[in-house]
């Protein structure tokens, strides 16, 4: 994977004597969809953040290509908007309203699910008993206080914390290690 332009980046330095740790999000939208097809469900769409933000269009391009590849329907067009709860209740109300028979959605954060999971209960919809949901980040506070708890992607933030720091302190001291290392969930 090599270094993205976007209006927000989360990018490999394009300089190589830089050094780069980044999560592989496209890995962990592969896996969202992997589960998904695991538990045998068929018609999966994709709600996520800003059109435009790297994030954004990383998982949604791998999210899209793991349910074609899959053998999936990809239930689209992806649902651009904001990182909030509030954005994954509308989105998940209009997707349903458009496509009733959608038994999937990956969120493009924890946010978003919590909003879509409130969304779908708000409409009667069980979850997961007839839909199930799985976000991305990991991000504890959202996650454990959804109900159900969320089913989430780890891109490894704390790792990814601490292996930037241990590669910043071995540059300080004169060895740096130029080049770019992607942690995958």
């Amino acid at each position: 994977m090599g270094p993205t332009t976007s209006t927000s980046t989360i990018t490999p330095s394009t300089d190589p004597g830089t050094t780069s740790v980044l999560s592989d999000e496209a890995a962990g939208g592969r896996l969202a969809v992997e589960h998904l097809l695991d538990l045998g469900l068929q018609r999966i769409a994709h709600i996520t953040g800003r059109r435009g933000h790297h994030s954004a269009a990383v998982r949604a391009e791998a999210v899209e290509r793991a349910v074609v590849d899959g053998g999936a329907t990809f239930a689209g067009p992806v649902r651009y908007g904001e990182w909030s709860e509030v954005w994954g209740r509308q989105a998940v109300s209009a997707l349903m309203r458009r496509d009733p028979d959608v038994d999937a959605v990956v969120c493009g954060s924890d946010q978003i699910a919590r909003g879509a999971c409130d969304g779908l209960r708000e409409l009667g919809i069980s979850v997961p008993g007839r839909v199930a949901v799985v976000g991305f980040d990991n991000w504890d506070a959202i996650a454990l206080a959804s109900r159900p708890p969320l089913t989430t992607v780890d891109l490894r933030l704390e790792a990814l914390g601490r292996l930037g720091a241990e590669l910043l302190l071995e540059a300080v001291a004169g060895r740096s290690q130029p080049g770019t290392t992607w942690l995958v969930g």
